[in-house]
């Protein structure tokens, strides 16, 4: 992330800000603890910034002992928009050290000056359209508050089906195969992604995003679903996908690109559904942007709303002059793939 070194002198030392390198992993993995109370594994960090199709976006707030005060970090994705090829950021780690949170005093501190500052990057030449983030209710407020976010429209739902329901779904006989992909050759997702909606702003799901989310996470098994045409056997014929993680008896379909088609839709997921009741899962739940035609498509198939339980509060901030809000919150298109939640 291009950035200029910001110096802060207070009475209690100078503070840097500036981006961050691999060589401040072991202090950003402190204070990461010391902001959320729980430590963070090296291998999820290098996994989720150093491994990035893109790299990464970070920038740190540094003081003079070496401890990092707060911090600011996203991964930048590649996006179609209209026939134009955009980047947008999923924000993933924003926190400050409790130590150093009343230093320069007003409205967040050194916190806000990170955060001033990586908005300013994100700006420039070679930065990202769009910021966006799946944050709890006390972290949109404050940045609603002091950062200038906004909520998306509509927030998220949550969506639940039960396996065996979906196994009884009618669909067209011969309509599809699903297989289960196990190695890491990903030919023709680039040519699915390719094939995303032109008014559907989205991370871009091609093989490298692919390899690296999935393939390569370092504790998660995932279950990649590939759903290809009957009639053809090659492996680089891709038609929609699911992602699915095991919890027990339950999976979270952590990822889904369905078909335009309705009847090959339908098919996906009673095949996908026929496949995990088999392995004992009994209900598959997934998290949507609630006004997104996935949603409404997911509930006439037998998903149902619930409650959603873990307090996501789907949040984003515009920096490309080409799109307005509206247009651009309304055709956010968003899945778990996109968080490091699962």
């Amino acid at each position: 992330m291009q950035a200029r070194v910001e110096e802060i002198a207070t009475e209690h030392g100078r503070y840097s800000i500036r981006p961050y390198v691999a060589a401040d992993l072991p202090a950003v993995l402190a204070a990461w603890q010391a902001a959320f109370g729980k430590p963070l594994a090296a291998d999820l960090w290098r996994w989720k910034y150093h491994g990035a199709p893109l790299g990464n976006q970070i920038l740190l707030c540094e003081h003079e002992s070496g401890e990092v005060a707060a911090l600011y970090g996203g991964v930048p994705f590649a996006a179609d928009w209209r026939g134009r090829r955009l980047r947008i950021t999923q924000l993933m780690d924003v926190f400050s050290h409790p130590g150093h949170r009343k230093q320069l005093g007003g409205r967040g501190g050194l916190f806000v000056r990170t955060a001033t500052a990586f908005f300013t990057a994100t700006a420039q030449p070679g930065g990202s359209a769009l910021l966006y983030g799946l944050p709890g209710e006390r972290h949109s407020r404050l940045g609603e508050h002091l950062l200038e976010y906004r909520r998306l429209p509509g927030g998220v739902a949550c969506l639940e089906a039960e396996t065996a329901k979906l196994a009884r779904l009618r669909s067209r006989p011969f309509a599809g195969r699903l297989h289960r992909q196990t190695g890491p050759q990903l030919d023709g997702l680039d040519q699915l992604a390719d094939a995303c909606p032109a008014d559907r702003l989205q991370a871009r799901r091609d093989a490298d995003f692919f390899r690296w989310r999935f393939l390569n996470h370092p504790v998660h098994r995932y279950w990649l679903l590939r759903y290809a045409p009957f009639t053809l056997r090659s492996s680089s014929a891709w038609r929609g996908c699911a992602v699915v993680l095991q919890q027990s008896s339950q999976a979270v379909l952590v990822d889904l690109v369905l078909p335009e088609d309705d009847p090959d839709a339908r098919d996906l997921l009673r095949r996908t559904g026929a496949m995990l009741s088999e392995h004992g899962m009994t209900r598959l739940r997934t998290w949507l942007p609630a006004r997104g035609t996935d949603v409404a498509r997911l509930q006439a198939l037998g998903f149902v709303r619930l409650a959603e339980p873990l307090g996501i509060i789907p949040t984003g901030r515009l920096f490309d002059p080409c799109m307005t809000w509206a247009v651009a919150s309304s055709a956010l298109h968003y899945t778990m793939a996109d968080s490091d939640l699962f």
